[in-house]
């Protein structure tokens, strides 16, 4: 991360920033600028919100596509990415058009209550074992092993990534919010002391960094919300309300 921003920095261009939803490094720089480093710090899985859908076997389907748009993905890289993701696409619609019959269901009571179910959905039940791999033997002979375990525990915590993915997405709202460099935190009314000191030290980017800064509590990125608010009016007013002058240059 450090060489890739440097080079960008050097040509003029924007930093590249992964945020905590999309790979452990960026959990990892986020804690370090929001938390600082006057403690020893080592990176837990635990710490990412995410950490269902950061696995180590999606790590190429998720920053691959990152790499190649920064240049760094050689053409024999993209071709293999676009293998493995047409071949797990293609597994999980041959799980999800496998349905689950009678006749296995007698020799297996696991089963029983999935009758008539896609395989797809049948495999988020943990009582049953085997995975995709006995359900639909005939995988094993078409395609990798890790293409297989891929689409597996896809389909096995969909529900919890999708619970995953909201909370990410509330995350993303404020991260998406950007604090004024410059923002005075002891002027901003009602704001704790400790918050404001905290604050002004570390000088965090956006609210939902300013959030994840020990020592801030939900009631003080309430009134930082509130102080962005009034920025963001007041800014309008000043761009959206004026009217233009005639016989100007």
């Amino acid at each position: 991360m450090a060489g890739i921003n440097a080079a960008r920095f050097l040509g003029g261009e924007e930093g590249i920033v992964l945020s905590r939803s999309e790979a452990y490094i960026g959990v990892l720089v986020d804690d370090l600028v929001t938390l600082g480093v006057s403690e020893p710090y080592r990176m837990f899985t635990s710490r990412a919100e995410r950490r269902l859908s950061l696995r180590q076997d999606t790590a190429d389907l998720r920053l691959t596509p990152k790499a190649a748009a920064l240049g760094l993905a050689s053409r024999a890289r993209l071709e293999r990415l676009a293998r493995r993701r047409a071949g797990i696409d293609e597994i999980v619609e041959l799980l999800r058009q496998r349905r689950i019959t009678r006749t296995e269901a007698e020799g297996d009571a696991a089963l029983e209550p999935h009758i008539g179910e896609a395989v797809l959905d049948t495999l988020r039940d943990h009582r049953v074992a085997g995975g995709a791999r006995r359900l639909l033997p005939g995988l094993a002979e078409r395609f990798p092993a890790a293409w297989i375990e891929t689409a597996e525990l896809d389909a096995r915590y969909a529900g919890y990534e999708a619970k995953e993915a909201r909370l990410a997405a509330r995350m993303g709202r404020s991260d998406a919010l950007r604090l004024p460099e410059n923002l005075d935190y002891g002027s901003v009314e009602g704001l704790s002391t400790e918050a404001a000191e905290k604050l002004s030290a570390v000088r965090p980017a956006t609210l939902g960094q300013a959030m994840r800064v020990p020592g801030v509590r939900s009631a003080d990125a309430a009134l930082l919300l509130v102080r962005l608010t009034g920025l963001s009016e007041r800014r309008g007013a000043r761009t959206g309300d004026a009217p233009a002058e005639e016989g100007g240059d």
